[in-house]
């Protein structure tokens, strides 16, 4: 909402606000925009997040500054109830570009933006405040009622943003700042010992000093979430230990102050490893993100075996960047070997059983690193005790980040080290882990293998070979508990008969699906009541049922199924026919033997259910040699003798080449499938290849029609002839289209449609009738063409007509110049109109020499008419120009009889002075004359009743521009009205005044009057 009327109150919300209140402002329908100077700039809501970081809000306002104008712009609140004699605390976020801003936040009893200038001051901006900052004020109401608050802008002209949110108002308690610089030091050879030190607050929670003589009351610490001491005031430093109740491991420490028997909130960190390294329990999670240096050092291990070369700088390690975060890599270089152990923690493994290593890991880059990367278990941190322990081998990882599992069985409950050993030549790649766990987990199978699937017409038969391992890879203790076959998402058959379930035993089922279409089945087995491990096994089917295939259709040829449905056939009982791979469709010729081959080998798609209509085909084709031809054509479905309908050639290049488009015409509906023929002697080439094929229906859509124009009818100005050319092609090469219909618009609304006559390449017209009496003026028409419902998207023809209809009458106050014509008399410079509402000329090495004619006005016999324009200079950087005016009975130079004056573009827009003359209406046969003044001075002219046309003509160099064209009548002619035909003019004197009942006035306000001077009378309009 933007309200201009200052000193008026806003109005009122629903109901007054209670405290506690906070808005972020932004799209606050409460809170009201005042934009005192009516400038384009003011407060606006501000949606982008990242102006108001740091606040704790997504969104708030925003001023924009103003190059010409200082800031003089409102944000006011809404009514918020408040109690005399209690104190508040307002609080909100500031923040400004790199200029100095001046913004003060007020507050009052009432809304106005005069009665919140003389409120209180709550907090005054005067600076950069390029980061967010908190600011907050106070204020006693003296008598208890509804209050509003107000943002007020006022930054000098030219600076830059301001930005507001997280406004706030509450009852102002007292609560002290958190304590600050907190440091958690592990007492040293890993004594179970912590010593905490921190510094506490000197201002409250909202920055402000605390006040004078505070006292500090007591400092309590925090374990963990329990309180574990509390300090005599002015305490900065304690020591944790095991009689406190400290025990090994990572604690969350937290310092809370009270002070004038106020608490503050805690403030915490969490410490280091305290006291002496245990064994962890699993489920057990390495957090690497959150992994220290510290962390890293007192718990892993890298033992060097005897042929590693990765030392020193390389090897195992903790590393960390703001790309990739924390990781634990394995640092490689070039032409090295690595033997590098890396011992985890001392784990607890309560229970002998199956557990799950998970690693998220990488190589860094592309380069050749041999490295394998195993997993053991030790119950002694050393190579020798560890190399008994091998518990498997983890699987490469590519150089984007991948998830690992590794399954492996603890014999013997009790406490071991796991350990990665990394082994093999060394690339200059690193191993990266990202993240690294291990928990308890199960004995299960792994996935069948041999999955297969074939179709025997529309009955599907599934055979695999039941997994004889385990998820650690040795063999199975038993039987499958379970198989599941899934047809897509849905689950079709449960295998529980025991000897299909028999672990390596070769299985099979079948399955009748409905429908046509290509189908997936997935083959899920069970153990000990869990899912194998690892990708469920999939396989997809031939295509099921009837082919016919759905347009737009496309193929890479890149699936079994899409090349399932394609048909080879060699036209001449020849051997050589087309098959199909990954690669595409390809025909083997000769390659360059010297033999020399005759083609004539059919591929056939699919079939595709056609109506009478054309179709584009797209392709992609290589190899064959240079002007080759393949024929594309349609093939009706059943046909046995394969005969192309209106086939189209594609020449061959000999190499790739890019898409082509062929158009193929089905001339009647039914089934078909596209045919590629290639047909012909072939010699010393390579294979031909296709690639990529596309089908899709092509509707016809014509060409733009041309050739439009619009002409008034001389012997009625009321009425236009639109003339155009009907267009002769169209999107399809070669097709001359049937034009169905032509619409015709007038000024971007459907005028009319025109359905007969209309012969492709042939000139059509409409005559619009009666336009120029409902709506005079110039109008723009477009035509646009149809094939069907089909016409072009874009660059239809549009022309602007001549003036249809009568002269334009007075008031005319047109919005732009779009009305005017531009006459250029020599060269290519002229005046320019645009929708803007100006229109200008300019020239720096070149003059304008143009002319820039207005409508014909009508002027009555009697009556005064009051003409303006102002010129104008867009900036001050540019040099003005001056141009002439001229009152002329037509649009023409030769027509632009009497000369007004000269005009120049002197000054910017607001401070731009109209130019203004009058015109008299007078008889044909009276001179023309001036009214007031003479020569260049004059200001009034008298022209003959009729129509006239004011022209404007620049011959200059330089700039200049103009708005705001008025015709206003001023002065009325009228014979006295019946209540005043008594009247006697007076001949002489002062005139006299009388209402149209006429009755004398002897003092006219604003109004329409009869005017009696001079023994005339007219009939005049006089404004306050």
């Amino acid at each position: 909402m933007i309200v201009s009327c200052l000193g008026l109150p806003l109005l009122a919300t629903a109901q007054s606000k209670s405290v506690p209140y906070t808005s972020a402002l932004a799209n606050d329908a409460d809170w009201t925009v005042v934009n005192a100077n009516d400038d384009a700039k003011t407060w606006e809501a501000d949606d982008t997040a990242s102006d108001f970081s740091g606040t704790g809000f997504s969104s708030g306002i925003k001023y924009s500054w103003n190059s010409s104008q200082a800031a003089d712009d409102w944000y006011i609140s809404p009514a918020i109830t408040l109690e005399a004699g209690k104190e508040y605390k307002i609080k909100y976020w500031f923040k400004t570009g790199g200029f100095n801003e001046k913004c003060t936040l007020y507050c009052a009893d009432a809304n106005t933006t005069e009665a919140l200038a003389a409120g209180r001051v709550i907090d005054d901006k005067n600076g950069k405040f390029q980061t967010a900052t908190l600011s907050a004020g106070v204020f006693t109401p003296e008598t208890s009622g509804d209050y509003h608050f107000a943002f007020y802008a006022h930054s000098d002209k030219d600076m830059y943003y301001m930005y507001v949110t997280g406004f706030s108002i509450a009852e102002n308690v007292f609560a002290p700042g958190a304590p600050t610089d907190i440091t958690v030091t592990p007492g040293a050879d890993n004594a179970l010992s912590a010593t905490l030190s921190w510094t506490l607050p000197t201002v409250d929670n909202d920055g402000a000093p605390l006040p004078e003589g505070y006292t500090v009351n007591n400092v309590k610490i925090y374990r963990d979430d329990v309180l574990v001491a509390t300090l005599d005031g002015g305490a900065t430093t304690w020591t944790d230990t095991a009689e406190a109740g400290l025990t090994p491991g990572k604690h969350l420490y937290e310092v809370q102050v009270t002070i004038n028997d106020a608490q503050s909130a805690r403030a915490g960190v969490t410490s280091s490893w305290i006291g002496p390294i245990v064994a962890q329990n699993i489920p057990w999670d390495a957090a690497i993100a959150n992994m220290t240096e510290t962390d890293f050092n007192d718990f892993y291990t890298e033992l060097i075996g005897d042929v590693s070369t990765l030392t020193g700088s390389y090897g195992w390690q903790r590393s960390s960047s703001s790309y990739n975060g924390n990781e634990i890599i394995l640092s490689c270089a070039s032409n090295k070997r690595a033997d590098n152990w890396l011992v985890l923690p001392k784990l607890v493994f309560p229970e002998a059983g199956v557990y799950k290593l998970s690693l998220n890991g990488k190589y860094s880059n592309y380069d050749v690193n041999e490295v394998v990367l195993d997993f053991y278990l030790g119950s002694e941190k050393t190579i020798e005790n560890l190399s008994a322990g091998l518990k498997g081998t983890i699987e490469r990882m590519p150089t984007a980040y991948v998830d690992r599992e590794l399954y492996f069985r603890v014999s013997e409950a009790g406490e071991y080290y796991p350990a990665l050993y990394a082994s093999g030549k060394t690339g200059s790649s690193d191993l990266c882990i990202k993240s690294m766990k291990i928990e308890k987990s199960f004995e299960t199978c792994s996935q069948p293998t041999d999955l297969t699937v074939t179709d025997a017409d529309g009955t599907v038969t599934i055979s695999w070979t039941n997994p004889a391992t385990n998820n650690m890879g040795t063999a199975l203790s038993g039987n499958l508990s379970k198989i599941e076959i899934l047809r897509g998402e849905e689950l079709i058959e449960t295998i529980t008969d025991e000897a299909r379930l028999a672990a390596g035993a070769e299985v099979s089922t079948t399955d009748t699906p409905a429908g046509n279409g290509v189908f997936t089945y997935t083959v899920r087995p069970y153990f000990d009541g869990h899912e194998a491990s690892g990708t469920p096994a999939t396989v997809t089917s031939p295509w099921i049922g009837d082919p016919t295939q759905t347009l737009p259709y496309t193929t890479n040829f890149g699936t079994q199924t899409e090349r399932s449905l394609f048909t080879a056939v060699g036209m001449s009982g020849n051997e050589g026919t087309w098959t199909l791979s990954n690669d595409g469709a390809e025909l083997e010729t000769p390659t360059g033997d010297g033999n020399t081959r005759t083609l004539n080998d059919l591929l056939m798609t699919p079939p595709f259910d056609l109506d009478e209509a054309y179709y584009k085909v797209t392709v992609s084709l290589k190899g064959g040699k240079e002007a080759f031809p393949i024929k594309f054509g349609l093939v009706a479905d059943g046909d046995e003798n394969h005969i192309l309908v209106n086939p189209q050639t594609l020449p061959m290049t000999g190499y790739v080449m890019p898409s082509k488009e062929i158009y193929l015409k089905a001339d009647a509906a039914g089934k078909y499938r596209l045919g590629i023929l290639a047909e012909g002697e072939i010699a010393n080439c390579a294979n031909i290849f296709i690639t990529h094929l596309e089908v899709r229906e092509q509707p016809v859509t014509p060409a733009v029609a041309t050739d439009l124009t619009v002409t008034v009818d001389p012997e009625d100005i009321y009425s236009a002839t639109v003339t155009w050319k009907n267009p002769a092609t169209c999107n399809i090469p070669d097709v001359v289209p049937a034009i169905t219909k032509v619409e015709i618009l007038r000024d971007d609304e459907l005028l009319a449609t025109v359905t007969e006559g209309l012969v492709a390449g042939e000139m059509s017209s409409y005559t619009d009738t009666g336009v120029g009496a409902e709506h005079p003026g110039k109008h723009n028409y477009e035509v646009k063409a149809y094939t069907g419902e089909n016409t072009a998207s874009y660059n239809h023809p549009k022309v602007l007509s001549p003036w249809i209809g009568d002269a334009v009458k007075a008031p005319y106050e047109p919005e732009n110049f779009q009305d005017f014509e531009t006459v250029a008399v020599t060269g290519t410079r002229t005046w320019s109109i645009n929708s803007y509402g100006y229109a200008y000329f300019w020239g720096t090495s070149t003059p304008t020499n143009a002319w820039l004619f207005s409508p014909l006005m009508q002027v009555e016999k009697g009556a005064e008419y009051e003409i303006s324009i102002t010129p104008y200079l867009m900036s001050e950087y540019y040099d003005p120009a001056s141009f002439k005016a001229f009152i002329g009975n037509a649009a023409t130079n030769d027509a632009m009889t009497t000369e007004v004056g000269t005009l120049t573009g002197s000054q910017i827009l607001t401070e731009a002075e109209p130019f203004t003359f009058t015109v008299r209406g007078v008889d044909a046969d009276e001179p023309a004359a001036t009214a007031e003044g003479e020569g260049d001075t004059a200001t009034a002219f008298s022209v003959p009743a009729g129509n006239i046309c004011v022209g404007f003509y620049a011959n200059e160099l330089g700039e200049c521009y103009v708005r705001n064209f008025k015709f206003i009548q001023t002065v009325f002619p009228v014979n006295p009205p019946s209540g005043i035909t008594e009247i006697e003019a007076a001949a002489d004197g002062d005139a006299t005044y009388y209402n149209l009942q006429g009755i004398r006035v002897l003092n006219p306000q604003g109004g329409i009057y009869i005017r009696v001077k001079d023994g005339r009378s007219q009939k005049v309009i006089i404004r306050k």
